[in-house]
Order: C-alpha cells, then structure tokens, then sequence
C-alpha cells in the first residue's frame, strides 16, 4: 500500500517532525508529537492540499519547522501506517536515502525549514481513516522527532 507516500514525502522534504507542544493544528490537519521538546526538529505547520488527500490525484505538502541539529548520514526512521485497527505498513527507513529522492543530501543543516512538495497519489488507495506513525532517530540515536496523525483519504 502506498499510503506512506504523503508521509515519506513529507519525511523527506522536512526529515524527522517533532511538535513543539502537544499538538500543531494547521488547517484540517492534526499532529500529535509523541516525542520530546528536546527533539532536534520542531514543526510549525503542515498543510496538505487538497484536504483530505484524493487517491490518484495530486496532493500539495507545505512543511515549515527548525532544526537545531544537523541530521547526519545514517539516521533513519520508523514508519508505521495502520487503517483502523490494521497495520498496512511498518517500515524502517533510511533518511539520507529518502532525502537524496528529493534532493536534498545529507547532513542536512541547522535552522529554519520551509519546503513544498507536490506528488500524485497512487491510484486504488482504499478510503478511509489512516494512523500514521514516524518515529525518527539521528545517525548516533538522538531522537530527530516523532509523530503521529490521523489522515483521511
């Protein structure tokens, strides 16, 4: 199932995302941080557009947070996407190689994040509510961010 696609694109456009409260409300779009404030990146805003994402169709990502430390090669990331109460995805990810898809090469610096990514979602993804969990680490296992979100499709 390509479900991740808007998560991993988004992964790879902002890398690891860590809320600096509990939770970011941009728009229709609810984040939960199951991280820490000490966290290396702090999301400000994620906006999808359109909202809720249209399987087959083109969907918009716009990623605004910080990063106060540089994510280096090897850092990596957990991914679990589930619909309802099945797991459809859990799937460990190499950063740098995700990054590197979107040009962007790592290490990747300290400071501000703005990015937008456009990408068209596969065709045939099943409506419904899924719960997206990614959960990122650095190259020497500080914790990069972590998040949760409920995305209907």
């Amino acid at each position: 199932m390509k479900a991740t696609s808007i998560f991993l694109a988004i992964f790879a456009a902002g890398s690891a995302l860590g809320a600096p409260a509990s939770s970011i409300a941009s728009r229709d779009v609810q984040i939960a941080n199951c991280g820490s404030s000490s966290d290396a990146f702090h999301l400000t805003s994620l906006d999808f557009s359109p909202n809720p994402p249209v399987s087959g169709q083109p969907i918009t990502v716009h990623l605004v947070g910080s990063l106060d430390k540089a994510i280096a090669v090897g850092a990596s990331a957990d991914v679990t996407v589930s619909l309802g109460f099945f797991p459809v995805i859990n799937k460990h990810i190499d950063i740098c190689d995700t990054l590197a898809k979107a040009n962007i090469s790592c290490p990747v610096a300290v400071g501000p994040v703005d990015i937008i990514e456009t990408m068209t979602l596969p065709a045939g993804i099943p409506s419904g509510t899924y719960t997206i969990k990614l959960d990122a680490t650095n190259a020497d296992s500080s914790a990069l961010g972590c998040f949760t979100d409920d995305l209907k499709i």
